[in-house]
C-alpha cells in the first residue's frame, strides 16, 4: 500500500476527529434504520432455495396431500387415558385444537374413525363418542379396540394405554409461510386452561421445534451478549487500566452489530438459525481490530508520545495488517455466495460487509475518539502506568522474552515436528467425524421442548417420521389390486426397518373396510381382488367421514398417487437420511415410482446439506486466503507458514469435537469460520511486523523477539476476551450454540499457542538462511519497537 496515502488517510482521522466520529455515526444510523424491515424465517425456505429438488419435492407433496407439519399434544395419565376424566379431556382438547390458527386437521383418539361391522352395514364412527358422559363399560370396550387395532397402538396410544397424542396439522405453505409462534402460543394457552388432575401434558411436533429454535437462539443472544460485553469491559479495563481503553470500544461493537443487522433489513436477508449468529462474528472482528489499535496506542503513550502522535503512529502501523485481515476475512465470507443455501449466502454477505464496517468503525470512530483525548503531561495514567521495556527486552539476555525465544530457536525442529505430528493426528481423528444432528437434542436439559421431546421418546415413540409418496402413473391407479399388492409388500418391508414404529396408508383403511364388509372376519383383512371392490370400499368409507377428515391427505385428487406415513425413532439426521434412501431404493427395486419427503426428513437432510455446504465453502475460503496471503507477502515461505499456523487450530478443534462425542452440525462448522477469521488476524499482525523489520535488514532472531513483544499482548487480550466470551455459550439452551462456545474456546486458545510457539519456530527454521525479498517499506510514522 502507498505509504503516503496511508499517512494522509490516518492524518485525516487524527486532524478531523469530530468529522470522523460524526461520519461513522451518521452512516451507522443509516444502516441501523433498516432494522425496522428485519424479518425472521426459521422454516425450510431459509435454507432451500427455489428450484432445490428437496424443496420442490415437499411443495409437490403439499399440493397433492396437504401439509405434514404439525403441532402435537402429548397427554399422560398414570391412571390410564380410558377413564371418564381423560376421555372428556381428549375430546375437549381435540375440539379446541381445530380453533388454533392455521390448523386445518386434527387427529386423535376421539375422532379416530373406527371401522367395524354392524349386521350387514359398515360403521365408521369416532372411537370416543363426541358427546359424554361415558360409561366405564364403553371406555373399557374402546380401550380393547384401540389396543388391538392395526393402526392405533404406538401411533395414537402407547401399549400401557397411559399416553396418547393429539396431532394438529397446519395448512399448506406454498402460498404463504405458516409462522409457528401463533400456533404454539395458542396451544400453550390450551394446556394452561386444561391442565388438571394427574394429567401431564407436553407440546412437541415440527411447529414446536421451529418455535423452540427461535426462542432458544433468541434467549441465548439476549442472555449471552450482555455477558460477552461485560467480559470485554472487564478484560480491557484490567489490561489498559484507563477509561480510554474501554469506553470507545463498546459503541464500536454495538453499532457495528446493529448496523449489520440493519443491513439485513435493507437487503431483505431474513434472520434464521444461521444468520442469528452474526453478532458473534462481528464482535470477534471488532475486538481483534480495536485491541491491536489500543495496544499500540497505549504503548506509544507510555513512551511519552504526545496524544495525537501516539494515535497517528498506532493507526498508521496497524492499517496494513488490519486492512489485510479485513480484506481476507470479507472476501472469504463473500465466497459463501457460491452456496445455493439462502441462509449461508446471506450470512456471507452480512458478515463480509459487517467485517468491513467493523474496520471502518475502529478507524473512524475509535480513532476519532482517541484523537480527542486530552494531551496531559503530569499525573497522566496513560504515561505513568508501566514503562515500556520492549527496547531493551529483546537484547537483555536475562529477560524472559530473550530466554523464551532462545529456547524456541534451539527447539524449533522439535516444536515443528510436534505440531506436525499433532496436525496429522488431528486430521486423522477429525476425518472420523460424522455430519449428524438430532433435532430432538438441539435443546439443553431443562428447556421446555427438550423436556417434551424426552417425554415423547420415553412414553410414545414415533411421534415424528417421514412420508413416502408412491405414484401409480395413471388416474385411479391406486385402485389397482396389482399396484396395491406391490405397495403392501413395500409397506411391510418398511416395517422391518430399524427404528420404525408404525406405518400407515390407504391400504390399512381398505383392508379394515374389507374386513368390516365381511362381518369383521379377520380372513378378509386384505386387499380385494378387483378394482371395483376397492373403489366401492373407498367410497363407503368416505361417505361416513365428517368435513376435514376426508381422504384427501392420504391419496391425490385424481387417485394416481398415495402416501405412506412412517413413524420412527430415527431422529439422528445421519440415520434418518440413510434409512430413507434405503427405503426409496428398495421401493424402486420393486418397480415402484417412489420418493421420500416430509418436513421432518427435510429438516434432517438440512443439517447435512448445510454442514456440507459450509465445509465446501470453508475449503474455498482457505484457498482464497492462501492466495491473498501469497500475493500480499510476496513470499511463498511467509504465505504457507501463515497458513499452517491458521489451519492447525481448526484441525485440532475438529479432533476435540470427535473426542467429546459430538458430531459435525451447523454450530460446529460456523465456529470454524469465526475462528479462522480471528486466527488470520493474529498471524497477519505477527508476520506483517516480522516482514517489515526483516525488509529493513534486521537480524532474524531480534526481529522475532521484537515481534513477540509487540504482538503477543494484543493477541493475548483478544484470545482471553473471545475465549471467555464465546465460552459462555457452553451453557446455552440451543445446543449448536453450546457447541459453538465449546469449540471456539478450544480453537482460539490453540491458535494463541500456535502463534507464540509454532509461528516463531517456523519463521526461524525457514528464514534463518534466507533473506526475503524486500516487498514493503516502513511508513513515515511507523517506527516500531
Amino acid at each position: 500500500m502507498d505509504n503516503n496515502k496511508v499517512y494522509r488517510f490516518v492524518g485525516f482521522i487524527v486532524n478531523n476527529p469530530l468529522k470522523s466520529v460524526l461520519m461513522a455515526l451518521v452512516l451507522s444510523f443509516i444502516m441501523i434504520s433498516g432494522v425496522r424491515f428485519l424479518q425472521a424465517d426459521f422454516t425450510y425456505k431459509a435454507f432451500f432455495s427455489e428450484g432445490n429438488p428437496h424443496r420442490a419435492t415437499i411443495e409437490d407433496f403439499e399440493k397433492q396431500f396437504s401439509n405434514d407439519d404439525s403441532i402435537v399434544l402429548l397427554i399422560k395419565s398414570p391412571s390410564g387415558i380410558f377413564d371418564q376424566e381423560s376421555a372428556t379431556l381428549i375430546t375437549q382438547l381435540t375440539e379446541e385444537m381445530w380453533k388454533v390458527p392455521d390448523i386445518i386437521r386434527v387427529d386423535s383418539l376421539s375422532n379416530y374413525r373406527w371401522v367395524h361391522a354392524q349386521e350387514d352395514d359398515i360403521i365408521v364412527e369416532p372411537l370416543i363418542p363426541e358427546q359424554g358422559p361415558y360409561s366405564q363399560a364403553l371406555l373399557d370396550e374402546r380401550k380393547q379396540v384401540a389396543l388391538t387395532d392395526e393402526i392405533i397402538p404406538d401411533f395414537l396410544v402407547d401399549a400401557s394405554a397411559q399416553t396418547t397424542m393429539i396431532v394438529g396439522y397446519v395448512r399448506p405453505t406454498f402460498e404463504q409461510p405458516v409462522m409457528p409462534e401463533p400456533i404454539v402460543q395458542a396451544v400453550r394457552k390450551l394446556v394452561e386452561q386444561y391442565q388438571s388432575g394427574d394429567h401431564e401434558i407436553h407440546i412437541t411436533g415440527r411447529m414446536a421445534i421451529m418455535q423452540g429454535m427461535k426462542e432458544s437462539s433468541q434467549a441465548d443472544t439476549k442472555s449471552r451478549l450482555p455477558l460477552v460485553l461485560g467480559v470485554i469491559i472487564l478484560v480491557l479495563a484490567f489490561r489498559f487500566k484507563h477509561p480510554v481503553g474501554v469506553m470507545p470500544v463498546i459503541p464500536v461493537i454495538i453499532l457495528s452489530v446493529i448496523a449489520t443487522m440493519g443491513l439485513a433489513g435493507w437487503t431483505g436477508i431474513k434472520i434464521s438459525n444461521i444468520t442469528a449468529m452474526i453478532p458473534q462474528f462481528i464482535i470477534a472482528i471488532c475486538v481483534a481490530d480495536a485491541v491491536h489499535i489500543l495496544t499500540s496506542y497505549f504503548s506509544y503513550r507510555r513512551k511519552n508520545y504526545a496524544n495525537k502522535l501516539a494515535v497517528q503512529t498506532a493507526l498508521d502501523e496497524n492499517v496494513v495488517p488490519t486492512l489485510l485481515t479485513t480484506i481476507t476475512t470479507s472476501v472469504a465470507f463473500f465466497s459463501f455466495l457460491s452456496s445455493d443455501i439462502g441462509a449461508v449466502s446471506g450470512l456471507g454477505v452480512l458478515v463480509g460487509i459487517g467485517t468491513i464496517w467493523g474496520w471502518f468503525m475502529c478507524y473512524f470512530f475509535l480513532g476519532g475518539i482517541l484523537s480527542k483525548v486530552p494531551n496531559k503531561k503530569s499525573a497522566d495514567p496513560l504515561i505513568e502506568v508501566h514503562n515500556d521495556q520492549s527496547d531493551i527486552a529483546s537484547s537483555d539476555s536475562s529477560s524472559f522474552i530473550y530466554r523464551y525465544t532462545e529456547k524456541v530457536f534451539s527447539l524449533a525442529p522439535v516444536i515443528a515436528l510436534v505440531f506436525v505430528g499433532l496436525s496429522a493426528a488431528s486430521v486423522f481423528v477429525a476425518s472420523k467425524n460424522e455430519i449428524n444432528a438430532n433435532p430432538f437434542k438441539y435443546f439443553a436439559q431443562g428447556f421446555w421442548l427438550r423436556e417434551s421431546n424426552d417425554f415423547a421418546e420415553a412414553n410414545l415413540k414415533g411421534s415424528q417420521g417421514m412420508e413416502i409418496v408412491v405414484n401409480s402413473g395413471t388416474e385411479d391407479g391406486i385402485k389397482s389390486p396389482e399396484f396395491l399388492a406391490k405397495v403392501e409388500n413395500f409397506q411391510r418391508w418398511i416395517d422391518t426397518t430399524p427404528g420404525v414404529v408404525r406405518t400407515y396408508s390407504i391400504i390399512d383403511i381398505i383392508k379394515q373396510s374389507n374386513r368390516s364388509l365381511h362381518a369383521d372376519q379377520q380372513a378378509f383383512y386384505k386387499i380385494p381382488d378387483s378394482r371395483e371392490a376397492i373403489a366401492e370400499l373407498i367410497f363407503l368409507y368416505s361417505m361416513n367421514l365428517p368435513q376435514g377428515l376426508d381422504l384427501s391427505n392420504r391419496v391425490s385428487l385424481n387417485n394416481d398417487a398415495m402416501r405412506i406415513s412412517v413413524r420412527w425413532t430415527n431422529y439422528d439426521s445421519a440415520l434418518a437420511t440413510r434409512y430413507a434412501d434405503e427405503i426409496v431404493a428398495y421401493g424402486q427395486s420393486l418397480g415402484l415410482d417412489v420418493h421420500s419427503t416430509g418436513k421432518m426428513l427435510l429438516f434432517q437432510r438440512m443439517n447435512g446439506y448445510v454442514a456440507t455446504s459450509f465445509v465446501v465453502t470453508l475449503l474455498i475460503t482457505v484457498v482464497i486466503i492462501s492466495i491473498l496471503l501469497l500475493v500480499t507477502f510476496k513470499s511463498v515461505n511467509l504465505g504457507w507458514i501463515t497458513l499452517i499456523a491458521n489451519l492447525f487450530p481448526l484441525c485440532l478443534g475438529m479432533a476435540v469435537l470427535y473426542f467429546t462425542g459430538n458430531s459435525i452440525d451447523i454450530g460446529a462448522v460456523i465456529v470454524l469460520s469465526v475462528c479462522l477469521g480471528v486466527a488470520v488476524d493474529d498471524t497477519i499482525h505477527f508476520v506483517s511486523h516480522a516482514q517489515k523489520h526483516l525488509n529493513q535488514g534486521r537480524e532474524l532472531k531480534s526481529v522475532i523477539r521484537d515481534t513477540l513483544l509487540k504482538v503477543t499482548p494484543a493477541i493475548t487480550i483478544t484470545t482471553v476476551i473471545l475465549a471467555i466470551a464465546f465460552g459462555s455459550f457452553i451453557t446455552a439452551d440451543f445446543v449448536p450454540n453450546a457447541n459453538f462456545g465449546r469449540m471456539a474456546a478450544t480453537i482460539l486458545s490453540t491458535a494463541w499457542l500456535a502463534n507464540v510457539t509454532l509461528l516463531p519456530a517456523l519463521l526461524y527454521l525457514f528464514l534463518q538462511n534466507k533473506q526475503p525479498a524486500l516487498n514493503s517499506e516502513s511508513t513515515p510514522t511507523s517506527e516500531m519497537s
